[in-house]
């Protein structure tokens, strides 16, 4: 299987732009969105989204948007709102906060906002009047015309004919109507039909059409059904996902969590018969991909090398899509384990036969089949179920191999399994962004995290941050991105832990660029000037020097400095050319005091910010400094040591990998000759005949590097 380089749950979010598409909804939003923006509707036009929970429905809604907002960038005659009315407690707050809502929209218009705005606000008034009743909920909205019908009729046409004069139409996005209750899924509806047909409106509302039309039921005197034709002008039902795309974003899933997995327990031909078998009938719509997913990122890796992952995946599926199926198994381990064959070489299929056939007719009809064969699949002795195949006592041995579910020495670790020590809960996540505007507490957290190792030598620190980034986009509030910002950039450096290195990737991943990764997506929420404004005053009042190196780097890449072969697009870069020298001097600065009161040893990452502080400012000053600190022993020492490259293997035998240290000094060339080097080796290899630990290791790396130079 491919190998992916990151590791990590997925929030159940819809996508936003149509490049993610994966589904083949991208070109229906972009033909609905233009025909939104071709039409100028006399009354209220109402689109409808059908589709089930998971199927996408949002998603679509998202697209769709994305084309209108697309289009509204040249034409200047669209307005798009969302409104969920899922947000609003309790049906006598709905009609109200509508209105609400839409006034809120007129007031951002820049012809007739203000007349139409006071007729908004008298309706609203009117409405907030009639919810002050006995029981305290609204009244019905026919109650509300029967009690000021003159004034809202008036009003409302009124309000029609200063909408009918416009050259703009508003759209409005209603999404999750169907977690409403009945009461809540009648009144938005009547409120559309009854009050809201306004003319250049346009409603685009998505929900289950089971769900609605259950609840709309007899409402009226008429069908569910009949009375959403009655509504929706426009219906639109979501298509069901191509197949092969749902599997192409199960596979890709499935490729991050079975990183690590050992060849021989993912045997390829055995995958294909119990995905096509079962598995893939199990699976139609991306949010059972997501619970799927998730799940497995949760079990597999605390028993990833003691199961077949193949059975584990399967068995998994059933846990998920068919719990009561997965129990049965789990506790009737004698008729699902095993050969045909007992200890004395008879074979009994009578009863396996009667136990099985039993189960398997509880389930419906379109079920049967894919979960008996996926069944059949995990436990071959169930082969003689469909025909005369018997397995003998020689078979477990292999299945043990094999590490198979079928052998009943490895069965019980399927079922075996707990939530591991090496993730992130929800609940963790919860309470560290509920400390996102509180720094003492929140700087508390995150080095409580960093000092928590796990049974693999990383930390628990790691594990945030890779998760850390699913929650920037949303989860973050704008104002709280400046305090999250300044934390990572006061007390990154002490993140930088080398137990937390991925040292099986390609491109080797530490915490320091996973702060850097989460720092550059909040900073692409606020705006340039903002962005550099925050970075300046971090970069004069903080001293997470690596941190801010690594960042710089990246901000100067963009710009098509530091050894960076051509530019980035100008939106994708975090500052302008201007800001980001200005921001350079500012860090150049900060190297130069540092360096001078003595703590630049102590940095992480220290070759990489010796680098950056070279190419901000030439080789001169740096080599000054570097002969300086290579004639005490504690600089030196430092220096030698960062210039170790360490590679790692991992056997699959071994839990950690082996570690080989390798000199390579060509960094240190380009600030002093190699001779000098040599000279400061030998002048301390004399005076160190027995060193400690630490230097026992350099010394030994010295002495190889200086044999290599005598033969070269």
């Amino acid at each position: 299987m491919e190998k992916k380089i990151e590791d990590k749950l997925s929030p159940d979010k819809p996508l936003y732009s149509p490049k993610d598409d994966l589904l083949g909804y991208a070109n229906l939003a972009k033909n609905l969105a233009l025909s939104i923006s071709e039409i100028t509707p006399s009354q209220g036009l109402v689109f409808s989204i059908y589709g089930s929970w998971g199927l996408g429905k949002t998603t679509m809604l998202n697209f769709i948007k994305y084309y209108l907002e697309k289009h509204n960038q040249e034409n200047k005659d669209i307005y798009v709102s969302d409104f969920n009315p899922w947000w609003f407690s309790g049906q006598e707050n709905l009609t109200r906060y509508f209105f609400i809502h839409l006034l809120t929209i007129i007031r951002k218009w820049e012809t007739k906002g203000k007349d139409i705005g006071k007729k908004i606000r008298d309706i609203v008034d009117y409405l907030y009047e009639a919810e002050i009743v006995k029981d305290s909920r609204m009244r019905p909205i026919l109650d509300i015309f029967s009690k000021r019908r003159k004034e809202i009729t008036k009003l409302k046409k009124e309000v029609e004919e200063i909408l009918r004069k416009q050259e703009k139409k508003i759209v409005i996005v209603i999404d999750d109507i169907d977690r409403l209750t009945s009461d809540e899924i009648q009144q938005l509806f009547r409120l559309i039909k009854s009050i809201c047909d306004f003319p250049n409106m346009i409603y685009i509302v998505a929900f289950d059409k089971n769900v609605v039309a259950k609840s709309l039921s007899g409402f009226q005197g008429i069908s569910g059904d009949d009375y959403l034709e009655k509504i929706i002008q426009v219906p639109f039902s979501l298509p069901l996902p191509n197949k092969d795309s749902i599997q192409k974003m199960l596979f890709s899933k499935l490729n991050t969590i079975l990183q690590g997995t050992p060849a021989h327990l993912f045997d390829k031909n055995h995958w294909a018969n119990v995905y096509h078998d079962g598995i893939k009938y199990f699976i139609n719509t991306p949010r059972d991909i997501t619970r799927f997913a998730n799940t497995l990122n949760v079990t597999y890796h605390t028993v990833q090398k003691e199961v077949n992952a193949v059975d584990f995946i399967s068995i998994e599926s059933l846990r998920i899509f068919y719990p009561d199926v997965y129990n049965l198994i789990s506790k009737n381990k004698d008729y699902f384990a095993g050969v045909n064959e007992d200890q004395l070489g008879r074979y009994n299929n009578d009863s396996l036969k009667e136990f099985h056939n039993q189960w398997l007719e509880k389930l419906k009809d379109y079920e049967r089949k894919p979960v008996k064969k996926l069944i059949i699949r995990l436990f071959p002795k169930l082969e003689s179920l469909e025909r005369n195949v018997n397995y003998p006592l020689s078979w477990l041995s292999t299945w043990r191999r094999e590490l198979r579910i079928c052998n009943p020495d490895i069965f019980p670790i399927f079922f075996a399994f707990s939530i591991p020590e090496n993730i992130i809960t929800s609940s963790d996540i919860d309470y560290i962004l509920s400390l996102v505007d509180d720094t003492p507490k929140l700087i508390k957290k995150i080095e409580e995290l960093s000092t928590i190792k796990l049974s693999n030598g990383s930390t628990k620190i790691k594990l945030l941050l890779n998760q850390l980034e699913d929650y920037v986009e949303e989860d973050i509030s704008l104002d709280s991105i400046p305090n999250i910002i300044n934390t990572f950039l006061k007390i990154g450096d002490k993140l930088i832990i080398p137990e937390d290195e991925d040292y099986s990737f390609l491109f080797p991943m530490g915490n320091d660029m996973r702060i850097v990764r989460v720092i550059s997506r909040l900073l692409r929420r606020l705006d340039e000037s903002t962005r550099f404004e925050l970075l300046k005053m971090n970069y004069t009042n903080n001293n997470s020097i690596s941190i801010m190196a690594i960042l710089y780097i990246v901000i100067a890449q963009q710009h098509g400095k530091f050894g960076s072969p051509e530019k980035s697009p100008t939106h994708e870069r975090i500052i302008n050319l201007e800001h980001s020298e200005e921001l350079g001097e500012i860090f150049l600065n900060k190297f130069r005091k540092i360096s001078s009161e003595g703590n630049l040893l102590e940095t992480p990452k220290l070759k990489d910010v010796i680098q950056t502080w070279k190419n901000l400012c030439g080789s001169e000053e740096v080599s000054k400094w570097i002969v300086k600190e290579l004639k005490e022993e504690e600089g030196f020492l430092r220096l030698i040591d960062v210039s170790i490259s360490r590679k790692y293997s991992l056997l699959a035998t071994n839990v950690l990998p082996d570690i080989k240290y390798e000199p390579d000094f060509r960094w240190l060339e380009q600030f002093i000759p190699r001779d000098q080097i040599i000279d400061e080796m030998k002048l301390y290899c004399e005076k160190n005949e027995k060193p400690e630990d630490r230097k026992r290791i350099i010394r030994n790396i010295m002495k190889e590097y200086l044999a290599k130079s005598k033969q070269a």
